[in-house]
């Protein structure tokens, strides 16, 4: 045997001693993931993008072209088509994040559980930003992994330009305030009647009744200036001494996106029928 032959079989001891040292590989423990589904249908690919056209309603829950889409949501886990384990759902979280409160709570509901499993579909609403189409991220940690869920919401061709005061009349006063124990026409607090046919002239252009308010001038629609609103500092609890209450008393604030749909509307004059 020549030196090169001895050299070759020392080489291959040598690793065959290092394998059987080292032993069998050990494959990394599965990993509990979360992915996405709307309406109860899962997400395509991945499961880590829902996309939407607003107004859709495969997908866009309020079936209606208002500006943004209205996503019924749910997590759900599993890891790698098996259970996760309670405890992977007990040490997993959700970034905090506006629009995400509904989701959380559906999530926080679902701990403990240990099986393919998903939360309850919750509403999480992305708005768009006039042509060009909106995006939220929900962020969170489930065990050693990080997930980033992303929803988006594309405008529809007839969205644009087309959301008027009758929707907000829709999705606001007729859904959240013009009930028969609040600002509906036979209560109508404050002095406050925000039912159909009636909100708009009871809004624009008019002196509030709350003394404080009052004393200081404020109006409750101020056409072209939100900030000097008193319909928007109530319902964004931005109020000062005497001013009452974060509206609506009852139920959850209204969302950012639906804030930000009234916004828009003082800001591009409050009319009662132009889109904006």
């Amino acid at each position: 045997m020549n030196f090169r032959e001895k050299a070759v079989r020392f080489t291959v001891a040598l690793v065959t001693l290092a394998a059987f040292r080292a032993g069998p590989a050990v494959s990394a423990p599965p990993t509990c993931r979360a992915k996405l589904q709307i309406g109860g249908a899962a997400v395509p690919g991945n499961g880590r993008s829902a996309r939407c056209i607003d107004g859709d309603p495969a997908c866009d829950s309020d079936g209606t072209a208002d500006g943004g889409c209205e996503f019924r949501a749910s997590l759900c886990f599993d890891s790698n088509g098996g259970s996760c384990s309670s405890d992977d759902l007990n040490h997993a979280s959700i970034v905090p994040g506006p629009g995400f409160e509904a989701i959380s709570a559906a999530f926080d509901e679902l701990k403990g559980e240990a099986a393919p499993v998903c939360t309850a579909g919750a509403s999480v609403r992305v708005a768009t930003h006039g042509r060009r189409k909106g995006r939220a991220v929900l962020k969170m940690s489930t065990g050693k992994a990080a997930e980033r869920l992303t929803f988006v919401c594309q405008p529809s061709k007839r969205s644009a330009g087309s959301v008027t005061f009758a929707t907000i009349q829709k999705k606001v006063f007729d859904a959240t305030c013009a009930t028969p124990s609040c600002h509906g026409a036979a209560a109508a607090a404050g002095a406050l009647n925000l039912s159909s046919g009636a909100a708009f002239g009871n809004l624009v252009g008019v002196s509030a009744t709350n003394p404080a308010a009052l004393a200081a001038g404020a109006m409750r629609v101020v056409p072209g200036d939100p900030d000097r609103s008193f319909l928007v500092r109530k319902l964004m609890g931005q109020l000062g001494v005497g001013e009452g209450s974060r509206m609506p008393l009852v139920g959850t604030p209204l969302s950012p996106s639906t804030l930000d749909m009234l916004r828009r509307w003082i800001a591009a004059g409050a009319s009662e029928t132009a889109p904006f």
